[in-house]
């Protein structure tokens, strides 16, 4: 009997240890935000982000001028001038194309996240968010 109480206070150790861990993680700064983003726009700048939630390499445009590429799962970031930017985005193995104009906001981040449509994935589902 001894045994089995004490075999019980040890999983229930276990188990609080982890519940204790499990509750705590948000506060340690893990919140799934954008941790990986951490250029500071220059001086008179706003940074445009070109996050590839894809596995395919895309072609970036910004106001006609081709300027990077950026790899599948990967992001990219340009300092530019504040004002609206006309972005387009292509995938030159897939039908996916993003073109839209963007804000560039004086001392801010820009995030422009592209990732596949789940109904039609010959589509990208977009999102522009600020830092």
């Amino acid at each position: 009997m001894l045994k089995l109480i004490q075999s019980f206070k040890a999983r229930l150790a276990i188990i609080l240890t982890f519940l204790t861990a499990t509750l705590l993680l948000p506060l340690t700064g893990c919140d799934g935000s954008n941790d990986d983003l951490d250029h500071d726009p220059p001086a008179g700048m706003g940074t445009l982000y070109i996050v590839n939630r894809t596995p395919d390499d895309s072609k970036v445009f910004i106001d006609g001028e081709r300027v990077s590429n950026v790899d599948g799962s990967d992001h990219e970031w340009f300092d530019l001038t504040p004002g609206t930017r006309r972005v387009v985005v292509t995938q030159g193995n897939t039908d996916r194309v993003f073109r839209g104009d963007v804000d560039v906001l004086d001392g801010q981040r820009t995030i422009l996240e592209l990732s596949v449509d789940p109904i039609d994935r010959h589509r990208f589902d977009t999102f522009i968010d600020f830092d």
